[in-house]
């Protein structure tokens, strides 16, 4: 028999082996989550930078947004709790209205 075969006998052996026999990783993944993570990062900057007509787009609708929005709510006076109920939904909507908008004009 070759040297090709007995090389893959041997690792069939040891593949078969009993899961206490073999050491066992030390991560549930290959890579430790913090280089995950730093890979998937990377990926998704170069993403978004070799589109730059996304990013002009994307940054062009949040600023048209808070214009809206800070035109709406722009003589809100007082320090009452319902004055900061209402500062506080407008941040929300317009939190929630620019999710929608950008889930939109995912690709």
């Amino acid at each position: 028999s070759s040297s090709l075969c007995q090389d893959n006998d041997s690792a069939l052996h040891v593949a078969m082996q009993p899961a206490g026999d073999r050491p066992m990783a030390q991560h549930l993944y290959q890579a430790p989550l913090w280089a995950q993570f730093r890979v998937l990062f990377r990926k998704w900057l170069l993403l978004h930078w070799r589109s730059p007509s996304y990013n002009v787009s994307r940054l062009v609708t949040c600023v048209l947004i808070a214009c809206i929005m800070g035109s709406i709510f722009w003589q809100i006076t007082g320090s009452d709790q319902q004055s900061v109920f209402t500062r506080f939904a407008l941040q929300f909507m317009a939190l929630i209205f620019m999710g929608i908008v950008f889930a939109n004009t995912i690709r």
